[in-house]
């Protein structure tokens, strides 16, 4: 018989049908299992007998001022960290860094600040030990989440091939939780792109006063010479990016769009028609504009600095919409544009073929970028 959707059940997905669409419950259960393993099957690996799950807890756990601390190492490689959480107020704690040194590298290969990387602005915590006033339930995406006041976690998987050392840091003394789980030689999958063995997640940290003018660098990544000439496959997958953007005084910032150079192309490929549609909403100053969702968000006051209308917090998550590059990659926001047709962007098709660059005008009030952006490269 053709298939009719519930009415009942208008929460199901386009799967979830009446038991009398069915010649019998039996039929109706087949059809169920069908579809799951249907769905699942796309997602689905083999699992290796030399797979195994590693990992640990750290409860009430104590850390001194300044002082950078082991919290979980390695050295029976390769494999992935898959999911990190963290409780307490190591959450709200001034300073509060993560870092993760792959491969017995004696630099940090990623080294990040822990709300942002989380997808939380300054001002977007309220537990103990932060002067915000944050009220605002909990949400979560596909990478990142933020469940709870003082409650974290994320979903990255950060491959390693021998080995990796995971540290924390704070400026002040506080007391963390924390949970780590990785596993062992687990294939590297991110959205649809099986990624090589020899792909490491890295991430770029775009701190920019805008002043004047300018195309912002947020992004910037190329392979290593030496990976090019070796044979091996090379190239690199942007993961996403995470931005706070502020402004002392009432100035408009929002209009410049969002662009990307790969491999050195001449023409640039446009990734939005304004700053908040980089984000994939609409309407920056209209206060029902927010969204924590899977691939994006959008929130405003996400600083002390800037209040309600000029601080804003923006996440995007492009496993479904994939920027693939071979040697490069440079993502960047014109800033500030307050007036959209002034914007240097496509305002018709066909596009331009030349891009000059913009006269550097000053601002009217120095608007500030810190701005997170991953990508896997190999």
């Amino acid at each position: 018989k053709p298939l009719t959707r519930s009415k009942e059940f208008h929460h199901c997905h386009a799967s979830c049908y009446t038991m009398n669409s069915f010649p019998d419950f039996s039929t109706a259960m087949h059809a169920v299992i069908l579809a799951i393993v249907v769905h699942r099957a796309s997602a689905a690996i083999p699992i290796p007998g030399n797979m195994r799950s590693i990992g640990t807890v750290c409860k009430g756990c104590q850390l001194p001022s300044n002082t950078e601390q082991v919290v979980f190492e390695y050295t029976g490689g390769p494999g992935l960290i898959t999911q990190q959480w963290w409780g307490g107020p190591i959450v709200a704690a001034p300073g509060a860094r993560m870092r993760y040194y792959i491969d017995g590298s004696s630099d940090a290969t990623i080294d990040f600040d822990l709300l942002l990387a989380h997808g939380v602005g300054p001002n977007q915590n309220s537990g103990p030990g932060s002067t915000s006033a944050w009220t605002q339930p909990g949400w979560a995406s596909e990478l990142f989440a933020h469940p709870a006041d003082d409650g974290i976690y994320n979903n990255f998987k950060i491959p390693f091939g021998t080995s990796v050392k995971i540290t924390l840091t704070a400026s002040a003394k506080t007391t963390y939780y924390y949970m780590v789980r990785g596993v062992t030689n687990m294939p590297l999958i991110i959205g649809d792109f099986v990624l090589p063995d020899n792909a490491r997640l890295q991430l770029y940290d775009a701190q920019v006063n805008i002043t004047h003018r300018q195309w912002a660098t947020v992004g910037n990544f190329s392979v290593d010479a030496d990976t090019k000439g070796n044979g091996a496959s090379h190239g690199g997958l942007v993961l996403g990016s995470t931005w706070v953007v502020f402004a002392d005084i009432a100035t408009k910032f929002q209009e410049g769009c969002v662009r990307t150079q790969i491999d050195g192309d001449s023409q640039p490929l446009w990734l939005s028609s304004g700053m908040e549609d980089y984000f994939l909403v609409a309407y920056f100053h209209s206060e029902r504009t927010k969204a924590h969702l899977p691939l994006n968000g959008f929130q405003r006051n996400a600083s002390v600095v800037g209040g309600d209308f000029n601080s804003v917090l923006g996440y995007r998550i492009h496993t479904p919409d994939p920027l693939l590059f071979t040697s490069s990659i440079v993502l960047e926001w014109e800033a500030p544009i307050g007036v959209g047709p002034e914007a240097q962007c496509p305002h018709g098709w066909p596009t331009a073929t030349s891009w000059p660059t913009p006269p550097s005008t000053p601002a009217a009030s120095p608007v500030t970028l810190h701005a997170y952006t991953w990508a896997y490269v190999w």
